[in-house]
């Protein structure tokens, strides 16, 4: 059977088709290797299924910074999954209370109600202690009759525009990320005062 490139190629491409059929012609079992549309098909259909042993445990992944062991997309979600890193909600439910002691509270969960020392009347906060890197953390007070003043660059705090930020009322609240581990950056707040 004779192969003949198909009409209405550019000459480059003629030429090349011709290689390519003359390559085949001398190596039939090179034929065997070669993706017909029907293969191709089938790899977009089991790519694209949900079925067991297809979709997204057909799909490979390189993690270059070792973060998962994995090595197809659906155990790497899997992998995710179990460890709690992806939630379709989020929920921080009630919040436990914390009380400043020396200026210091050390967090635990995602929020808390923050308390001053000896439930004075006000009290500075200067260190948040207990966050991990990549971690935020939601306070509020615990009390409207007590204020909590979330000092900048006393400790680890670091306030945006370099300003304290006072916690007066139960609608007041701040939003802090730790990039490090180190420090508590607050990225949001919200304060009637």
């Amino acid at each position: 059977m004779a192969l003949t490139p198909a009409s209405g190629l550019s000459s480059t491409l003629k030429d090349l088709a011709k290689r390519f059929m003359s390559l085949f012609a001398r190596n039939p079992g090179l034929v065997d290797n070669v993706a017909t549309k029907t293969d191709v098909d089938t790899i977009t259909s089991d790519l694209a299924s949900t079925s067991n042993a297809k979709g997204a445990s057909c799909i490979g992944i390189e993690d270059s910074g070792g973060l998962i062991t994995a090595t197809t997309v659906e155990g790497a979600l899997a992998e995710l999954a179990g460890s709690g890193a992806t939630r379709p909600d989020l929920i921080l439910g009630d919040g436990s209370e914390l009380t400043i002691a020396s200026g210091v509270i050390t967090v635990t969960a995602g929020r808390h109600l923050v308390d001053t020392e000896g439930e004075g009347a006000s009290d500075d906060l200067d260190t948040i202690n207990g966050l991990a890197a990549g971690e935020a953390v939601f306070l509020t007070p615990a009390d409207a009759a007590r204020t909590v003043v979330v000092k900048h660059g006393t400790g680890n705090i670091h306030c945006p525009g370099g300003s304290d930020i006072s916690l007066a009322e139960l609608t007041d609240g701040v939003m802090v990320f730790s990039p490090d581990g180190t420090n508590a950056i607050v990225m949001a707040s919200r304060t009637l005062a």
